[in-house]
């Protein structure tokens, strides 16, 4: 009977989803501050106030320097961690940064012993609840230990920052993670994005070799580390998206980690009643059987659950396109306002590791690909951990400017500009983020043609006039959006809303100043259509930052065949479990 009334919850919950339109999202990243834990050793996050009140004629200014490990907080560990010549962090494909997510739930065990390893056996235990751990998924592993964060005792099971070890080489580190038995086991027999957990490390803190990270990693699989809020992802329908900063070369780097509970169904909406009918059906002849087969049903319905979900996926997902420049020497950010610096710390054998390498950064807020946060600008107004996950997930608009721009490298774009787009695709949706394509993009970072000057060390020559030349907003177009439009944040490919030659920055102030975001130095805006993407805008989870590196995934119109194609897939497998259910009944 229990098995029975799981097939009809997980059918009531199925369709529940696809009745949805819009997903839940679940912030699976810890804020970074002062807080932050990286394992003993690694080092600390610093965020330092630069300036922050009233500067010459801006009524509020307010920006901050980042000193931080890659491997501190929310992070992601690049194959390159612990394996010579694999994957850095800027290497890793899109595609794995956005899978399927699975959850293993191994709280009570670890309830009794801190320095417990997932083993084979709860992988099997799992599958069989579930069915087969999917290809290309992100896999966690739930250990209660992040509600302990980030409290070093607790989590780390020391109070030691400066190293892990103690005077015979022993760890001093208590914490649970994965035996490196099952790390062989998942590399051997199932096919996985990456892996991520709730602790200090993928090992348990016991293991001083590292052989889970040295298994996985080895196989270009990735790691996240210290994932929050794992007690609130189901064991299996979430979608993940993993996005790392991206550092040029980077070992690691911190993740904004979001997860979506329930799959938008935009894209599958017509296809819903049928596949619901199907689904109904499928219930009532599980009902119907004995007892004997109550283990085929419920893995049957998981695998049902699975494949609609993967059904919603593939009718909205279709290209990616990243709109990020990677973080190195060359990134530029506005005169005066300083440089990416990335210092090796270990790149080689180091003790017991056959290849250790980490690095830590220092760099402004306001560098690269980055976002504003309202704070830049407008005193009393949302910093980065502010921003609801909501506005920072959008449908994407892009107006495009660039043949005037090619005439005039100084092009204020006007409201009539915003008129003429909306002549031809519509009127500017609500909520959604608005992208100004000038062309600038194709100069970045050449510091001379992208700024029109050299300097590095301020925008202003000694008459206070800005030495800047670049095109941008005109603030009446500015004011135009605030009035008549109601989009959740602006992206352009130059280093600044406004045009160069302002340096009041009054279009900053006018849509920063009412919590409308801003996106600048934004990469590929060339192959992003004028309508019909979605954009993952997700920076790394400053606590009072007034700006952040910030990871831009575009998701491009999907291909509704391979919906199709997903579809006709689950209705075969369906008919083939009945007809085997119906045949041995």
């Amino acid at each position: 009977m229990a098995d029975r009334f799981t097939v009809v919850v997980m059918l009531l919950m199925s369709t529940s989803a696809l009745a949805l339109k819009k997903g839940e999202l679940l912030d699976m990243s810890f804020g970074f501050d002062g807080n932050s834990l990286s394992y003993p050793g690694l080092g600390f996050f610093e965020l330092t106030s630069q300036y922050r009140g009233p500067l010459n004629a801006i009524p509020w200014v307010e920006y901050n320097n980042i000193l931080s490990p890659e491997h501190v907080g929310t992070h992601m560990d690049a194959p390159i961690h612990v394996s010579e010549g694999k994957l850095h962090i800027d290497e890793i494909p899109l595609s794995r940064f956005t899978c399927p997510a699975v959850r293993i739930d191994i709280t009570e065990k670890t309830k009794l012993d801190r320095d417990y390893g997932m083993t084979v056996q709860d992988l099997q235990d799992w599958e069989e609840v579930h069915g087969k751990i999917p290809d290309d998924s992100l896999l966690f592993v739930y250990t209660g230990w992040g509600a302990f964060y980030p409290d070093r005792l607790a989590y780390q099971g020391t109070t030691r920052n400066d190293t892990f070890l103690d005077e015979q080489g022993e760890s001093l580190v208590h914490s649970p993670g994965v035996a490196p038995e099952a790390a062989t086991w998942l590399l051997e027999n199932r096919k996985i994005s990456g892996i991520g957990l709730d602790a200090p490390s993928l090992d348990i803190g016991q293991d001083t070799e590292l052989m889970t990270h040295q298994i996985l990693l080895g196989a270009n699989i990735y790691g996240v580390e210290n994932v929050a809020n794992l007690d609130k992802l189901p064991n299996t329908g979430a979608w993940v998206y993993a996005f790392p900063m991206k550092i040029v070369g980077g070992s690691g780097g911190s993740v904004r980690l979001v997860a979506q509970l329930k799959a938008d169904t935009s894209g599958a909406v017509m296809l819903s009643a049928s596949f619901v009918t199907l689904l109904g059906l499928i219930s009532v002849l599980f009902y119907l059987q004995t007892c004997i087969f109550s283990k085929m049903a419920h893995r049957f319905t998981g695998l049902v659950v699975w494949s609609m979900f993967t059904l919603v996926v593939a009718l909205e997902k279709g290209e990616i396109l990243d709109m990020t420049f990677g973080y190195d020497d060359n990134s530029l950010a506005y005169p005066g306002n300083g440089f990416f610096q990335l210092t090796v710390r270990n790149r080689g054998p180091k003790g017991v590791f056959p290849w250790l390498e980490d690095n830590s950064f220092c760099t402004p807020e306001h560098i690269g690909t980055h976002i504003d946060a309202p704070a830049h600008f407008a005193e009393g107004k949302m910093r980065i951990h502010d921003i609801p996950l909501g506005r920072l997930i959008r449908p994407a608009v892009r107006v495009d400017i660039s043949e005037k721009v090619k005439v005039n490298g100084d092009y204020i774009m006007t409201v009539q500009d915003l008129q003429d787009w909306e002549e031809v695709h519509g009127k500017i949706p609500d909520d959604c983020l608005l992208f100004v394509y000038t062309g600038w993009g194709a100069f970045y970072p050449d510091r001379l043609t992208y700024f029109g000057t050299t300097r590095n060390d301020t925008f202003l020559n000694d008459q206070g006039e800005s030495l800047i030349h670049s095109p941008g907003l005109d603030p009446e177009t500015a004011t135009w959006l605030l009035e008549n439009r109601n989009i959740v944040g602006l992206g352009i490919d130059t280093a600044n809303l406004d045009y160069g030659q302002n340096p009041r920055v009054t279009s900053h102030q006018i849509l920063l100043g009412a919590n409308i975001y801003a996106l600048e130095n934004v990469a590929n805006l060339d192959k992003l259509p004028n309508t019909g993407a979605k954009v993952y805008a997700l920076p790394m989870k400053i606590v009072d930052g007034s700006g952040a590196p910030v990871r831009i995934i575009a998701m491009l119109d999907g291909d509704s065949s391979s919906g199709a194609a997903t579809l006709l897939a689950t209705f075969f497998v369906c008919g083939v479990f009945l007809v085997i259910s119906l045949i041995f009944k």
